[in-house]
């Protein structure tokens, strides 16, 4: 389906959305460049401007969602997680802009009340 896609249209964004069952929060797992040593767009020395763009999405997404937790995001690839989605598709068809979103089934550590379960409402409020 993808391939497909690719000929037609370049998708700007791949989300792969999961729950987690250990650690708590809503939280990102994204790609950077430097992981795959050279990407689609040429040499990393050459770009690394796009490791920036790599991270503005989940950083806009925690600034405006108080579920998502930045300090829980992460960008590397080590290689147990190499074909992961997000990385086949960000090493593959080179979309900058591919994330594992995960959720917590355990639930959100709020300041003051500690673990606090998810609503319906509060997985909604992520998207």
């Amino acid at each position: 389906f993808l391939m497909k896609l690719c000929e037609t249209n370049r998708p700007l964004l791949y989300i792969d959305v999961h729950g987690h069952s250990i650690k708590r929060n809503v939280f990102m797992y994204g790609c950077n460049s430097a992981a795959f040593g050279t990407s689609n767009f040429g040499h990393i020395n050459q770009h690394k401007e796009w490791f920036h763009r790599e991270l503005a999405l989940p950083r806009l997404f925690s600034e405006r969602c108080a579920f998502l937790s930045w300090k829980d995001c992460h960008f590397d690839i080590d290689k147990s997680k190499a074909h992961t989605g997000r990385s086949v598709v960000f090493r593959e068809f080179g979309i900058v802009h591919s994330y594992t979103l995960e959720a917590s089934v355990c639930g959100t550590e709020r300041p003051g009340l500690g673990l606090v379960h998810f609503s319906t409402a509060d997985f909604e409020a992520v998207g």
